[in-house]
């Protein structure tokens, strides 16, 4: 009776380690199954968006200005230098012609400031000279975003002031300002608040070495509210 005992308690006892012993078969033969392939490396992550490749196309702001072109100029205003290394989308900034825009920019004026060149400035030994910023304004177009970001400022409307602060001259404009004339303040679409860069002062005289005619140059944006 003891041995039947005996041989019935081992056989159970075989039974348990066998069963506990095939649970750990269930990763293995998951691996063996993910190798038939041929490989035991992971399938990569998908990518998100569908999987989808991003656009390479750079995408611009519509309004906002790029590149930069600096050139100085002498008393007459005449150019007498360029950047032969001007940034895109300026295309060509020489002593010898107006810089231009590459196609869906306008080229717009950012700023001028007069100077004195003398090689011995004094209040009685001036030489005026000038060097004007120009660049380039993003139009509306495929590649054009208009998603705008609050705070920062885009167009620009650039003129000219005589010595009783009146508007002489206006340089094209360009959205978000709607409105950049010799006559009334320059106007911003909805959502843009009109805001002024420090106004320049200069001499506007036809004989500056001898007479003093003061008149202002000043640039305006739209800030996005």
């Amino acid at each position: 009776m003891n041995r039947s005992i005996n041989f019935v308690g081992s056989m159970m006892l075989a039974i348990v380690t066998f069963v506990g012993c095939a649970q750990d078969n269930g990763p293995v033969a998951a691996k063996a199954s993910a190798s038939s392939g041929g490989s035991l490396v992971s399938p990569s992550p998908a990518i998100s968006g569908g999987g989808v490749t991003p656009s390479l196309t750079p995408q611009f702001t519509r309004g906002s200005l790029y590149g930069s072109c600096l050139r100085p100029f002498n008393s007459q205003f005449v150019a007498t230098g360029g950047d032969s290394t001007s940034t895109a989308p300026i295309q060509g900034c020489t002593q010898t012609s107006e810089p231009t825009c590459a196609a869906g920019f306008q080229l717009v004026t950012d700023d001028v400031v007069q100077m004195n060149c003398s090689t011995t400035p004094s209040p009685t030994n001036i030489s005026y000279c000038y060097w004007k910023s120009q660049k380039c304004a993003k139009l509306a177009g495929a590649d054009a975003s208009e998603s705008y970001t609050t705070g920062a400022t885009y167009g620009v409307c650039f003129r000219k002031l005589d010595n009783a602060f009146q508007p002489t001259y206006a340089d094209p404009f360009v959205y978000p300002i709607t409105g950049c004339s010799t006559s009334g303040a320059p106007t911003c679409a909805a959502g843009f608040k009109l805001v002024s860069d420090v106004p320049v002062q200069m001499n506007c005289s036809a004989t500056p070495t001898s007479t003093f005619e003061p008149c202002y140059f000043q640039t305006q944006r739209c800030m996005k509210l």
